[in-house]
């Protein structure tokens, strides 16, 4: 039985590309991103990710997907590792650290429900419930989940493959 959690998600991609092709590929998104790692032969650890302090900043925006938001900008780390398989190609298994997305889901639950709820009538209130759970589910579900795997999966032209435990 796998469990859930929220602080860290790992999906595996596969490809028909060679294991050299995907560092590449890998490499060029993740400098394209704003995101500084270390390399090995078969992985890449980032050291650190984007920093957006506000929405205006540019390293929080990005052209390359729906929503125009750099998600890179939004998760703590991320993990890539590759091995070469030999009908398939290559296995790629991406691992993120959402720690970032979890707090600022907290920060945001803080205030809006403890800061501004209390301030506005009993409609209001739930209004904002409702909005603080839905920016929950956007942060820690769609932008740091699988908008990551997305980007990982346009880089390598390949559709998302299966969660991996």
């Amino acid at each position: 039985m796998k469990r859930f959690n929220v602080f860290r998600e790992t999906f595996e991609l596969t490809t028909h590309q060679t294991p050299v092709e995907v560092q590449g590929h890998i490499a060029r998104l993740l400098a394209e991103e704003g995101v500084k790692f270390n390399a090995t032969d078969s992985t890449f650890e980032s050291s650190s990710t984007p920093l957006a302090f506000a929405s205006f900043h540019p390293k929080f925006h990005s052209r390359k997907n729906w929503l125009g938001l750099n998600p890179f900008a939004h998760i703590t780390a991320v993990n890539v590792s590759w091995r070469a398989n030999e009908p398939t190609g290559t296995t790629v298994v991406v691992g993120i650290d959402r720690t970032r997305a979890v707090f600022l889901v907290a920060a945001a639950s803080v205030l809006g429900l403890l800061i501004v709820a209390p301030m506005l009538p009993s409609v209001g209130r739930m209004l904002v419930v409702v909005a603080v759970g839905l920016f929950g589910w956007l942060e820690t579900s769609v932008v740091s989940g699988r908008l990551v795997a997305s980007e990982f999966a346009h880089a390598l032209d390949t559709q998302r493959g299966k969660r991996a435990a």
